[in-house]
């Protein structure tokens, strides 16, 4: 069963203050509930579901039995906040990593006050794809364990750290590389080439990089527009896509 107290603490964690200061996130859904418990079963606190799901996945939960409690869907849906979720709910302490930066590899992003959290997911879902262990960007972005960036990065975000540090700090951290920035005005992408270790910079999906952080940027890329019908401007989860394949 589930007392009151444990329902108000599920749902208090779709606030990001109550999420930063206990620590926790919650992932919903049966697909990302599994995939989480691979990536990261040791972070498991407890895990809500159905009696039928209990059942299904059996074998997958044996080595936590003490966590699982087996709800009615009604109870279930008093927890989750999704409208379609009538399976299970899971909550997961946040991942911790041990990788350090450029390390294993030779690119990342920077993220500007990217706010939409489906653009979040997908660029950390992008990330884990080309091997990339962690990102950067603003703290003005969307906390990472918002539950529309969980569900959209899937188990990524066990795999992938994002963090928020000023440009300028950033610079001072990482003084040997290459800090790009996509803007319209750029330098065509298809024409450029770079031997050193990157960091692509990628703006707020509305406004694009500000000024101050352009002046902190070696050079401006694009991708190239010729061919478009209309479209003004692309998806920044779409165009940081672009920019991990170019680089990769």
């Amino acid at each position: 069963m589930i007392t009151k107290s444990q329902i108000q603490f599920v749902k208090s964690l779709q606030e990001k203050s109550e999420r930063q200061k206990a620590k926790i996130f919650v992932g919903e859904g049966s697909r990302l509930v599994l995939d989480l418990l691979k990536t990261m079963p040791h972070n498991i606190r407890q895990l809500y579901c159905t009696e039928s799901w209990f059942y299904d996945n059996e074998t997958k939960l044996v080595h936590f039995p003490e966590l699982v409690h087996i709800l009615t869907k009604e109870l279930l849906k008093k927890i989750s906040s999704l409208i379609s979720n009538e399976d299970v709910v899971a909550v997961f302490d946040y991942p911790k990593f041990h990788s350090d930066d450029f390390e294993d590899y030779h690119m990342s992003l920077y993220l500007e006050d990217i706010r939409d959290p489906g653009n979040m997911g997908t660029i950390l879902r992008l990330a884990d794809w080309y091997g990339i262990r962690k990102i950067y960007g603003t703290n003005t972005c969307v906390d990472v364990f918002n539950n529309k960036v969980i569900q959209a990065s899937m188990s990524s975000i066990g795999r992938v750290e994002f963090q928020a540090i000023d440009i300028v700090d950033l610079k001072v951290k990482f003084p040997d590389i290459a800090i790009l920035g996509a803007c319209l005005e750029g330098q065509d992408l298809k024409t450029f080439a770079v031997k050193t270790k990157t960091i692509v910079c990628i703006g707020n999906e509305a406004h694009g990089l500000t000024d101050r952080l352009k002046t902190e940027c070696n050079t401006l890329i694009s991708i190239s527009a010729q061919k478009s019908l209309g479209a003004e401007s692309l998806n920044a989860a779409i165009a940081s896509g672009i920019f991990l394949q170019h680089f990769s």
